[in-house]
């Protein structure tokens, strides 16, 4: 999830009902739903674009059952691997609760959820 449109590389206006609903319980609108790739090893789809989002978050879920990743949690950092290859996708640090995703030496706004 983003809150900003620009940052996807393909969208459609979302036409559904469903809202996000977020730690303190307030329900956000989603207005967009669409494409990205915040890493060139991970194409993401069916990103949604909720406005009142403050981080960009990333479905664990949704992640390892589009990829064949597996996916280590230490209480510093993460590490994202594919099965397949064997071969790491991707790495972060945690900061202020959320795993936040690396590109490089660049941190990108994402951050990856549990939920």
């Amino acid at each position: 999830m983003t809150n900003d449109v620009s940052q996807l590389h393909t969208s459609d206006k979302y036409t559904g009902k469903d809202q996000v609903v977020v730690g303190n319980g307030a329900s956000l609108p989603i207005s967009h739903i669409g494409t990205a790739s915040p890493l060139p090893s991970l194409p993401l789809k069916d990103i949604l674009v909720v406005p009142g989002l403050t981080k960009n978050l990333i479905s664990i879920s949704k992640l390892t059952a589009d990829f064949p990743f597996s996916i280590t949690f230490t209480n510093d950092y993460f590490v994202i691997l594919n099965q397949v290859t064997r071969e790491v996708v991707a790495t972060g640090r945690r900061d202020n609760g959320l795993y936040v995703l690396k590109r490089g030496h660049t941190s990108l706004i994402s951050a990856l959820s549990k939920k």
